[in-house]
């Protein structure tokens, strides 16, 4: 694991396991941080931010659309697509209640 690279996140932590924290060389981060083009958030996104991501899978599905796929590849290929796309965005955070 790279340090330089690596943030920490943490909520409801006292400033004593804060510190035992820092100890191992990793700097502090906050949110919101992109990850795929979203924001992290502690709350569900608004419909407005999934924004980057649509706009990702559009250019993607246009792309694939000039290869050469058979009809059954191009079938599979949007399934898996949109299947871990729906994965992502039922993440537990996005459930409403949970913080």
């Amino acid at each position: 694991m790279n340090k330089d690279k690596t943030q920490l996140f943490y909520a409801g932590l006292n400033q004593e396991k804060i510190t035992a924290l820092t100890a191992y060389g990793f700097s502090i981060g906050t949110l919101p941080i992109r990850y795929l083009g979203l924001p992290l958030m502690h709350r569900k996104l608004k419909i407005s931010e999934y924004s980057p991501l649509l706009d990702k899978l559009n250019s993607r599905f246009n792309f694939w659309a000039t290869k050469s796929l058979s009809f059954t590849g191009r079938c599979l290929l949007i399934k898996t697509v949109v299947t871990g796309t729906v994965n992502f965005g039922h993440r537990p955070s996005s459930y409403p209640g949970l913080h």
